[in-house]
């Protein structure tokens, strides 16, 4: 594996760790809301911004708005998984 590969591989790692702690974050903000208690503060500053422009949108469920930003977070994660498996691979 060329030099380059590899420290293109190393950020992949982690920012795909990065990308599944945001997951982890917005999983744990959507059972706090399906619990009645709805808790913003388990979002990351950037996150409570994107759900407060939703929110402003659209009439919706608080909880159900974070669904958005989960599925985005997800296709992040598959998109940055699969690139990962491409250089390994190289």
């Amino acid at each position: 594996m060329a030099d380059p590969t590899k420290r293109e591989v190393e950020r992949l790692r982690y920012r795909i760790a990065a990308l599944l702690a945001d997951r982890s974050r917005i999983k744990a903000f959507n059972v706090s809301c399906f619990e009645r208690r709805c808790d913003p503060l388990l979002l990351t500053p950037a996150q409570r911004q994107r759900l407060r422009d939703y929110l402003a949108r659209k009439d919706s469920c608080i909880g159900l708005a974070a669904l958005p930003e989960l599925r985005r977070v997800e296709a992040e994660i598959a998109r940055r998984r699969a690139r990962l498996v491409e250089l390994e691979t190289y």
